[in-house]
């Protein structure tokens, strides 16, 4: 698949799922319906499959850097393929039962992993510094300990989706301007050398 088109899959599965978030944050009647699942299951594949592109951003793509990659990739396939399919078979197994613990597990692992891909992405100056802020960011709203607090601040439950599309719609719009310009080489000035 090329640049341009992983691009645009990110860019659009990422504005999908934030309409959708905002969506049903205003409409209960939409929040939690058949509907409701299979916009965030095609905007969450749309997402992952353009996460791929971030590969190409980096120039020394590691091992490290490649595994990490992928463990942010499954866990946003976990958190929005695999958790919506689960949604549309048995909504209260997974919300009621022992089965959401399984994907409160990989929001965490989601955000864990988002954080060391945004420093391995900042020591490499890979994206540019706000796009990093996001990526690390972003995840650790929808998950512990901080979506707990922003729930008991009657901070809406559905709204807490939008933290989750926030870093992909960063990395897409971070990536296509890289797109334009030539990588940079700059050094990273927190970069230790001996």
């Amino acid at each position: 698949m090329s640049r341009s088109l992983m691009l645009w899959s990110l860019l659009v599965g990422s504005a999908i799922g934030l309409t959708e978030a905002i969506v049903e944050t205003v409409s209960p009647r939409w929040a939690e319906s058949v509907g409701d699942h299979w916009t965030g299951l095609v905007a969450m594949s749309l997402v992952v499959l353009g996460l791929w592109v971030v590969s190409h951003s980096f120039t020394r793509p590691t091992r490290g850097i490649r595994i990490t990659l992928g463990v942010v990739i499954f866990s946003y396939a976990m958190m929005g393929i695999v958790q919506n399919i689960a949604e549309l078979i048995d909504y209260d197994a997974v919300v009621n039962g022992n089965v959401g613990l399984i994907f409160l597990v990989f929001s965490v692992v989601l955000a864990v992993s988002s954080i060391v891909l945004g420093v391995r992405a900042w020591r490499q100056a890979a994206w540019p510094r706000w796009t990093n802020a996001i990526v690390v960011a972003s995840p650790l709203g929808a998950t512990v300990p901080i979506a707990p607090l922003l729930l008991a601040a009657h901070f809406p439950n559905e709204l807490l989706h939008v933290f989750f599309f926030a870093g992909p719609l960063a990395l897409a719009v971070g990536n296509w301007g890289l797109s334009r310009q030539p990588a940079s080489t700059t050094p990273d000035p927190l970069r230790i050398t001996a």
